[in-house]
């Protein structure tokens, strides 16, 4: 399986180098692992690079949390009225979570961990 960066290869991040990969496999190879697509020298990759931009203008600022599993957190990615309706829509979906006790005893679990 491909790196979960291969399928996002051009989300341009502030404060992060762009890098250019792709999921498809070598023509010398069946492996499918991220291998770079352009193979000449170095300025060649910089010059098809040069078009990504990142547009700083959105009202949220984004963190990388991990990069392998791929975990990215958006501050102020929606408004608290947005998010309070998202909250909303969900609330009917959600049940209390049942912890299992010794003896076959369940119980619901009120401590966050």
């Amino acid at each position: 399986m491909a790196p979960i960066l291969s399928f996002v290869p051009r989300v341009p991040t502030p404060g992060i180098p762009i890098a250019i990969f792709s999921a498809k496999p070598s023509r010398k190879s069946s492996n499918r692992t991220a291998t770079p697509p352009i193979a000449g020298p170095p300025e060649d990759a910089a010059a098809a690079a040069a078009h990504f931009t990142c547009d700083e203008s959105h009202p949220y600022r984004i963190e990388i949390i991990s990069a392998s599993p791929l975990v990215i957190y958006m501050h102020n990615f929606t408004s608290a009225r947005e998010a309070a309706a998202l909250v909303r829509a969900g609330e009917p979906l959600l049940a209390p979570s049942r912890v299992d006790q010794p003896g076959g005893h369940r119980q619901v679990a009120t401590a966050r961990r």
